[in-house]
């Protein structure tokens, strides 16, 4: 995965939604000079460590402009739970240490609490779930 940090379609993501700060950043910078607020060198400098704070960042949040990584639109499906309360139709599931609004799949009313659940699918923020065999 670490290939895809320096994959052309992610830094172009990134680079674009960067310019308007950039730009904004700049404007101030070059009324500032303008307005004899900072000397050149000074505001070259301020200008130049913003840029290099975007390049140094990049590095920790590159994955979240990768698209690839969030191809899995159902990553929930599949799981399996531990109910919290007595499902009939609804309550609420614990997954992965998470608290999750739940209603249990027709045909499977009532899951009692404490009861394994699989997780069928995922709609909205509620979960459907069914007993796990």
């Amino acid at each position: 995965m670490s290939n895809r940090k320096w994959n052309t379609a992610v830094i172009i993501r990134y680079v674009l939604l960067q310019l308007p700060g950039i730009a904004v950043f700049s404007g101030i910078v070059v009324a500032s000079y303008h307005l004899d607020f900072l000397p050149p060198w000074l505001a070259w400098t301020v200008w130049a460590i913003w840029i290099l704070k975007d390049i140094f960042f990049y590095s920790l949040v590159w994955e979240a402009y990768d698209p690839e990584k969030h191809e899995d639109k159902r990553p929930m499906e599949g799981r399996t739970g531990v109910t919290s309360e007595k499902l009939n139709p609804e309550g609420y599931v614990v997954v992965g240490g998470e608290s999750w609004k739940a209603e249990a799949e027709s045909g499977y009313v009532p899951i009692e609490k404490g009861q394994k659940v699989v997780i069928t699918k995922l709609d909205g923020m509620k979960l459907f779930v069914k007993p796990e065999k």
